[in-house]
């Protein structure tokens, strides 16, 4: 019922009108979306909703995550500048299990400049990294404290590696 407001909300917003056709398709599109979401996800999946139970570590992720950026930028910026740049492919190990974590960390990834994810597959995340030849780079401390951070959001879902 929250998302059905939510999304009606954001209908309402986007097109600024309060006409009847408007509204009534806001109904017809909130209800279509809900339809299409019911179908894709299975039932009882609780989505990212522990995450949100836990706002300040949603908010010191956020905030991580916008530094990482920032630093990732003026690297690449960095690298495509002056260096002679080298892509390549990674398999990072990973601790996450719970999908909408992955799926967040792997968003994550592919936000940073220099990397793209491209495949998650059992413990192991494939990313493309352009870094500059010979170098180790910035790619593990992105990952690191990223996945740490997300360890703390969804608790109780992180593998042992022993």
């Amino acid at each position: 019922m929250i998302a059905a407001g939510l999304l009606f909300l954001v209908w309402l917003s986007l097109t600024r009108s309060a006409e009847p056709l408007s509204l009534v398709a806001a109904g017809v599109v909130t209800a279509l979306a809900l339809l299409v979401r019911r179908w894709i996800l299975p039932a009882g999946w609780a989505g990212g909703g522990e995450a949100w139970r836990r706002p300040h570590r949603v908010a010191v992720y956020l905030v991580t995550l916008a530094w990482r950026l920032l630093q990732s930028t003026a690297y690449t910026c960095w690298v495509i500048l002056f260096r002679r740049e080298e892509g390549r492919i990674l398999a990072l190990p990973t601790s996450l299990c719970h999908p909408v974590a992955q799926f967040v960390l792997s968003t994550s990834i592919t936000l940073t400049p220099s990397t793209i994810s491209l495949l998650y597959e059992d413990d192991l995340l494939y990313i493309h990294w352009l870094g500059v030849k010979g170098s180790s780079g910035d790619w593990r401390s992105i990952k690191d404290v990223l996945e740490r951070q997300l360890l703390q959001l969804w608790e109780g879902c992180g593998r042992d590696r022993s």
